[in-house]
């Protein structure tokens, strides 16, 4: 039996199996490319800079010298303020959010059917309102908003008592529907239907209790990316990602979901000079920083590179998933 909320994050036909030589390569690879990307956001002191636009949002001002006036005026969060509002006027009022343009006249009924399905699909399944005003409050204050968008689907086990009529069409298309291997596995039930008894079934099944894409919202300092990266090139960088935190059940449990693989390795310290490996003693207790994110790789079997989806944790330089 499944537990009682599963989520399906990916399907087990698009992972890629490493041998060793290829996933030292790989993980060697993601901790030259992060590395450099850390250093150059350092030597640029972009962390600096975040800190100070946040400081004179919120009204902390540095220290002044004596003589001096004191007196605090918001400009910054008058005018963050105030971006923040026209953005929620453009956005939020509007309906839809997305307009679909008909490519011929005769096609305007049906974009309007779907900018009202993707309205619904956006107020109800991916709940995009609560996220998006995080992202814009960091494209105002910050200078630029992210948002992650993967598809998510969340099951739950449902069971419930089904009653059907063997004399009602509907009922008999449905439980085709619902079972078509009835004849194999309940075979009195079947022939039950079919002389047109009523039968009482105690179901239980998975239910998608949400199956769409989930919009989530990053914190700036959370992203791994290039500093010349451009928006409308972002798709060819070698490596665009972002980081979050786990603690060892968490890995444990994502472990026996399937969804990584091998999670033992992540107890292991790697010297990166040597290769070799010392366990962590305070392993089960550590906060795991974990790095997900699309990689830019060329395995050795391939021509030309290839964009991967790369879940990875860094200090033991383990590839949780591929």
């Amino acid at each position: 039996a499944k537990p009682a909320a599963d989520q399906v994050f990916a399907c087990d036909a698009y992972r890629v199996d490493l041998d060793k030589d290829e996933e030292r390569e790989l993980a060697d690879f993601l901790a030259t490319t992060v590395t450099s990307i850390e250093q150059a956001r350092r030597d640029a002191g972009w962390d600096e800079n975040w800190d100070l636009w946040e400081d004179l949002y919120f009204g902390v001002l540095r220290d002044r010298t004596f003589g001096q006036a004191n007196f605090h005026v918001p400009l910054t969060q008058i005018a963050v303020d105030t971006v923040l509002s026209v953005l929620d006027e453009v956005v939020f009022t509007a309906r839809p959010w997305i307009n679909v343009l008909p490519m011929e006249r005769m096609d305007v009924d049906v974009a309007k059917r779907k900018e009202e399905h993707l309205q619904h699909a956006l107020d109800t399944e991916m709940r995009a309102k609560d996220p998006l005003e995080l992202i814009n409050f960091d494209m105002a204050v910050l200078g630029t908003g992210w948002g992650w968008l993967p598809w998510l689907r969340e099951l739950d086990r449902i069971r419930d008592e089904q009653i059907y009529d063997g004399t009602k069409r509907e009922d008999m298309e449905r439980i085709v529907q619902r079972y078509p291997n009835i004849d194999e596995k309940w075979p009195e039930i079947a022939k039950k239907l079919r002389a047109g008894q009523k039968v009482r079934l105690l179901a239980e099944y998975d239910e998608a209790i949400h199956d769409a894409p989930k919009l989530t919202y990053i914190p700036l300092r959370r992203m791994i990316v290039r500093h010349t990266a451009r928006p409308d090139t972002i798709h060819r960088e070698p490596y665009l990602g972002h980081t979050f935190d786990l603690r060892w059940d968490d890995l444990k449990r994502e472990e026996d979901r399937k969804y990584y693989r091998d999670v033992d390795r992540v107890r292991f310290f790697t010297n990166k000079d040597t290769n070799e490996q010392t366990e962590n003693p305070e392993y089960a207790t550590k906060k795991y920083v974990v790095h997900t994110g699309i990689v830019r790789w060329k395995r050795k079997k391939d021509q030309l590179e290839r964009r991967y989806l790369v879940d990875h944790e860094p200090d033991s330089r383990t590839i949780l998933r591929i």
